[in-house]
């Protein structure tokens, strides 16, 4: 993967890491969305948040990314010169798993929605052959979302904290079947 990843003029996927500075901006994003986060994230917020259990976090992923099991991108939006989520890829030998969120302030806005685009065209010019994402069932935002983007259910499923949750996925195959061709590809058909 890239070092940064340019989704558009004002925002850029960036590696997230334990430094300094990430530190303290995930640490407030972590703490302004709380109430919408501790749901999905319950080892989180199991104890009282702090910089320490933030550090560790990203230490955790850190040592992940070094074993190529996940990439960890914060979204970063220049104007505001903050972190205003996270993207994150979970790696097999063959698919990704790909998880989201952002802050409050940002959504609706189609941050989300150009990132995706921009991982999904660059993990299939890789090796990968299909993706997936998971979100809460009651999430029907989130699952029209992703449907409009060509993934479909593959399955339902509570996890071990009891939430509800549904996976989505799109192969290689499916996305270029069904990709919007380009000007020039359309003047050569």
């Amino acid at each position: 993967m890239p070092y940064a990843i340019k989704v558009n003029d004002d925002i850029k996927l960036i590696p997230l890491n334990s430094k300094k500075r990430q530190l303290f901006l995930m640490y407030h994003l972590l703490t302004k969305n709380k109430e919408r986060l501790a749901p999905y994230f319950p080892g989180i917020y199991q104890k009282p948040l702090s910089i320490d259990e933030v550090k560790k976090l990203l230490i955790q992923k850190e040592k992940a990314a070094q074993n190529h099991e996940i990439t960890s991108f914060a979204i970063c939006s220049r104007r505001a010169k903050q972190i205003i989520g996270e993207i994150d890829i979970y790696h097999t030998l063959i698919d990704a798993n790909l998880t989201y969120w952002i802050d409050k302030d940002f959504e609706g806005k189609g941050i989300i929605s150009r990132s995706f685009d921009v991982l999904r065209e660059h993990l299939f010019t890789q090796n990968i052959t299909a993706i997936s994402a998971s979100c809460d069932r009651t999430n029907d935002r989130s699952i029209s979302f992703l449907e409009n983007k060509g993934l479909k259910i593959v399955a339902s499923y509570n996890n071990h904290y009891n939430h509800h949750f549904v996976d989505l996925m799109q192969t290689k195959i499916e996305y270029l079947f069904y990709k919007r061709l380009n000007s020039s590809q359309l003047e050569r058909g």
